[in-house]
């Protein structure tokens, strides 16, 4: 399934590591190597909403390693995006 988040913007942040958004959101939609983003999750929860999980500005820092807590950003349409995202790595899954 295709997801639609061309026009989602910065909505809030979750700190947490690549490893927990592994687990809740499985493998990274896409890798950017040494750009603005690294790596970014994409997903739409049962209700329609859409949100993007990404890194920032890391550079030459590169992609987290699996275990770095960091702030991530979270992408979307309205701030429902950011309290979905953060309610479902407190709960360990994507299935809100």
């Amino acid at each position: 399934m295709s997801i639609v988040s061309n026009g989602t913007s910065l909505q809030g942040y979750v700190t947490t590591t690549m490893r927990e958004l592994n687990s809740v959101f499985g493998e990274p939609t896409f890798y950017y190597p040494g750009d603005k983003v690294t790596v970014e999750w994409e997903h739409t929860f049962s209700d329609g909403t859409v949100v993007t999980v990404y890194d920032w500005k890391r550079y030459d820092l590169g992609t987290p390693d699996m275990d770095e807590i960091m702030e991530y950003n979270i992408g979307g349409f309205n701030r429902d995006a950011a309290d979905k995202v953060k309610m479902a790595v407190l709960l360990g899954t994507n299935k809100i």
